[in-house]
């Protein structure tokens, strides 16, 4: 018993700080809404098949759920045949689901410099973490900057792209 007491007494001692350390780990954006993780083989068929529409040869990796401003999403991540990571971004509308955008994550130097400079402009010293491309499917593009403040909490910041002219996103994008 006396060891077993040891390895208690050494696991509260060492618990804290894996658990420290896998929190400050986390996907870089993960903490700004809510979400609920759904298995992949629980994502409605009616999903798989409108994604299936989009891109041939998807598969899914992950899942979530989230309700956001007063609607219910469900993001998709997974794998192209090529390798490459992408995600669908649902909304349920009338019943219905239907795709708002397909994400990746980018570097930053693949951004337009049209973005670049429109988020340079008015956020001269925002230090870039991730930059995610939303494609709208409707000719926007939606670039979401994040930064990891000093404090850990996550900043975004968001530039729309249209018809080649780069705007600033005074409050978050909305389908």
């Amino acid at each position: 018993m006396p060891n077993c007491k040891k390895l208690v007494v050494a696991l509260l001692l060492v618990l804290p700080s894996v658990l420290f350390a896998c929190e400050k780990n986390k996907e870089i954006g993960a903490d700004l809404h809510q979400k609920t993780s759904l298995p992949t083989n629980e994502i409605p068929e009616k999903v798989l098949k409108l994604i299936e529409q989009e891109v041939s040869g998807f598969k899914a990796q992950a899942a979530v759920t989230e309700f956001k401003n007063g609607m219910r999403y469900m993001d998709v991540e997974g794998k192209l045949p090529d390798g490459r990571e992408i995600e669908f971004d649902l909304m349920l509308e009338n019943e219905q689901w239907k795709v708002v955008e397909v994400q990746q994550d980018i570097n930053p130097d693949e951004a337009p410099e049209s973005v670049l400079a429109a988020l340079n402009k008015s956020y001269p010293a925002f230090k870039i973490d991730r930059v995610i491309e939303s494609n709208q499917g409707d000719g926007v593009i939606i670039y979401e900057f994040y930064s990891v403040q000093s404090n850990n909490k996550t900043v975004k910041q968001e530039v729309k792209l249209e018809s080649g002219k780069a705007q600033i996103l005074d409050q978050e994008w909305r389908h």
